[in-house]
């Protein structure tokens, strides 16, 4: 959680030429780091975030992370039912910020270590609710020294994956020479 860097952002922006200042470009982004559960849900059931992205004419919203709110509020096992409704109500409010802000949304970070599966597995952190809401997933992988991204999880794209490198640019194909770490 708290991993979105406005400066990073900018970085790339840069290095992948956007057009005009790097603040133009941030100001059309919203991100929203909620402390808790009912927090999160105010601000999107409440309006403070599609206004936010009407106002900004945001293409991005990052909400980093749903995770978090969850995990501070939903804490004990007696609490599923009420985590999944909860879950299923951000969805659905996330959903439809998107479409009236016509902007993507991105929610960050939400895997948990799969120690039933081999080594370096992740699997969906927040249970059958979140994984059936999300539209698209897109998993990034470092394992073995290898970085890998791949689509997890779309109604538009196959499964699919390749190699990456971090770069000035962001993510480049891991080929492409772009100065990866």
């Amino acid at each position: 959680e708290q991993t979105f860097r406005p400066r990073r952002f900018w970085q790339i922006a840069e290095a992948r030429g956007a057009p005009g200042p790097a603040e133009t470009l941030l100001t059309r982004v919203s991100v929203l780091r909620p402390r808790g559960g009912e927090e999160l849900l105010q601000c999107l059931e409440g309006g403070d975030l599609l206004a936010r992205a009407l106002e900004r004419r945001a293409a991005l919203i990052v909400v980093d992370s749903v995770a978090a709110a969850a995990r501070g509020d939903f804490a004990r096992r007696g609490d599923l039912a009420d985590r999944q409704r909860f879950l299923a109500r951000v969805a659905t409010s996330l959903k439809r910020v998107a479409t009236e802000a016509s902007a993507a949304v991105v929610c960050t970070n939400h895997v948990m270590a799969d120690f039933a599966g081999d080594g370096d597995a992740v699997t969906p952190a927040l249970g059958l609710t979140w994984h059936h809401a999300v539209n698209e997933r897109v998993v990034l992988d470092h394992a073995g020294g290898t970085r890998r991204a791949r689509v997890a999880k779309s109604p538009s794209a196959a499964d699919a994956g390749f190699a990456y490198a971090v770069a000035a640019a962001g993510l480049v194909a891991a080929d492409d020479g772009g100065g990866g770490e």
